[in-house]
Formats: structure tokens, C-alpha cells, sequence
């Protein structure tokens, strides 16, 4: 899949079928939509496209998945372009007319397919309506999961609730998280509990504090671990959210600086403030006993 940095310059004379939308998460939704226009572009012999928009993240809702998970997942999707408006201040300000005639009229555009809810420019006053006075736009239906409509605002809301089950569904897989291994402050291994830390400044608000089962790759190596988001009231003294997890029987590895990729499975409990160090060392080993407990059913 091909990445273009779209903005007003942007040509691109290839005739081509797109999606547009922030398509955040890359829910199933999306991919009934996506699929749908990768299933007509190969019908006609042209290219599958995507517009979509690189979000700044104090402009916008925190985002279910980093860009770079987002970009792997829409190319294996089979799209073959994807072109990326940068959502800055100035393009909010971009009218639903302005887009259509500084960024859509620079694509040779054949179909666009679109979800039913499609809204965009300013104050999201253009639609599929108006987008369909000017071109062969196909819209399509909601996906469900049972009676509840598929949506990124709805997983949001699931994640913060530890509802990891529900957001699964929607999604069509495991929240991920990922992220470079950061030094912790050894707190763990004092503790005979080794961890690897990633920071979580940068989505601190989408997952609810707490304990979770999860599940680690590592250089195409995929370990059980249990994982704990949130501050780690009993031992820092900041309020920056990380995500720690423990590795399941893995020793001796250096992992700092190491690229991971963790699926969140299950919501185990909330972030609790204990006491003293003695009492979280406690709690954290009769967690994990629980969870490799759970796990031995299933092997």
C-alpha cells in the first residue's frame, strides 16, 4: 500500500474507488465498508483507495490505534493507496465545499463508498448527500454485534469501562497497544516480579485503570503476560499513566528499547492503592497465580 501526504498540491491521475474517514480502530464497520470498495475497484480494473486524517491529538479524540497499526491494518485490507489529509488547525476550518474542491477534485475519483453516518468539512455539514451532487457515491449500511450499532465512539466508551469483551467484538480483535520498552524504575524486579514498561501519556484517558490478562510479541514471539494500567498509586509519586506487564516464565531478556505489541484480553480488576510495597507484591503474585490458573484450563 502506497502512503501520499494529501493537501491541496496533491495530483493523483490514476482512476481509483475510495473510502474517506478517520476509520479510528479499523472496526469491523469499517472493514465491511473498506472490503466493499477493494471488492468493486478489482471488479473495474482500477485502484482501492483511502482518504483518511492524521489527527492532532489536541484537536481530536484519543485515537483507539497508533497511525502506524492503523496504515498496517488498512493494507492488509488490500487497499493500494492511501492518501493522509494532516487534521490541523487550518483544515478544521476547511468547508465541506473547500474539500470537495481542493482535495477531491485533484483525484480521478470513479466510485466513493461511504458508511451511513459520513459527515465532513466544518462543523461536519456536508454529507452523503451533498457529496452525491458531484459523485457515484455508494452508502452503506451499519454493522452490528447483537442490537448495538458498530462505532468507534462506542468501543471508546467500552475500553474506559474495562469492557474488553464488547470492544473485542466490535473491533474484530484484541485492543492493542504498542510501543518501545522504556527503563521503569526497577520496582518490579525488587519485588521478583520483572516487568516491561511502556509510557501511556499519549492515550492515558481510552483504557480504565487496572489489571489485565494480556498477551506480548516480541520479535514475532507471543508470551502470556498480566498487565497493570494506571499510575501505580502505592509506589510513584507522579501521575504519568504507563502500562506494565509482566512476562510469564521469561527470564534474562534484555528487552529496553525492544518494539512490542500487546493484545489486552480481559479486564482483571481495578488499580488499587495498597499500603505498603510487602502488601502490592502480595496482591500482584496472587494475580498472576489466578490468571496461569485460568490459563492451564485452556491449554
Amino acid at each position: 500500500m502506497e502512503l501520499i501526504k494529501f493537501d491541496k498540491k496533491t495530483v493523483f491521475n490514476n482512476r481509483i474507488c475510495v473510502c474517506i474517514g478517520n476509520f479510528d480502530g479499523v472496526h469491523l464497520g469499517h472493514k465491511y465498508v473498506i472490503s466493499s470498495c477493494v471488492e468493486y475497484a478489482k471488479r473495474n480494473n482500477i485502484l482501492s483507495a483511502i482518504v483518511t486524517f492524521e489527527h492532532n491529538v489536541s484537536l481530536s479524540k484519543i485515537n483507539i490505534l497508533s497511525s502506524n497499526l492503523k496504515y498496517e491494518m488498512l493494507s492488509k485490507l488490500g487497499i493500494d493507496v492511501t492518501f493522509i489529509v494532516d487534521f490541523n488547525e487550518d483544515f478544521v476550518k476547511t468547508s465541506y465545499i473547500d474539500f470537495e474542491k481542493y482535495y477531491l477534485a485533484n483525484l480521478d475519483i470513479d466510485s466513493i463508498y461511504l458508511g451511513v453516518d459520513f459527515k465532513y468539512g466544518n462543523k461536519a455539514l456536508g454529507n452523503s448527500k451533498t457529496l452525491s451532487e458531484s459523485y457515484n457515491v455508494k452508502i452503506l449500511e451499519f454493522r452490528k454485534v447483537g442490537a448495538s450499532k458498530i462505532s468507534s465512539s462506542s468501543i471508546r466508551k467500552f475500553l474506559q469501562k474495562g469492557n474488553l469483551r464488547k470492544a473485542s467484538k466490535m473491533l474484530g480483535y484484541y485492543p492493542l497497544i504498542e510501543g518501545t520498552v522504556i527503563k521503569g524504575r526497577g520496582l518490579g524486579k525488587q519485588m521478583f516480579v520483572p516487568t516491561i514498561n511502556l509510557d501511556l501519556s499519549f492515550c492515558k484517558d481510552l483504557y480504565r485503570k487496572g489489571v489485565y490478562q494480556a498477551s506480548v510479541e516480541i520479535d514475532n514471539k507471543l508470551y502470556n503476560g498480566i498487565a497493570n494500567i494506571g499510575v501505580a498509586p502505592t509506589m510513584k509519586n507522579d501521575n504519568d499513566c504507563y502500562i506494565e506487564v509482566n512476562l510469564f516464565d521469561v527470564e534474562n531478556i534484555d528487552l529496553y528499547d525492544k518494539k512490542v505489541l500487546i493484545s489486552l484480553i480481559d479486564f482483571i480488576r481495578e488499580e488499587k492503592h495498597f499500603e505498603s510495597a510487602t502488601k502490592l507484591a502480595k496482591a500482584i503474585s496472587n494475580d498472576i497465580k489466578k490468571l496461569k490458573e485460568r490459563l492451564k484450563k485452556y491449554e
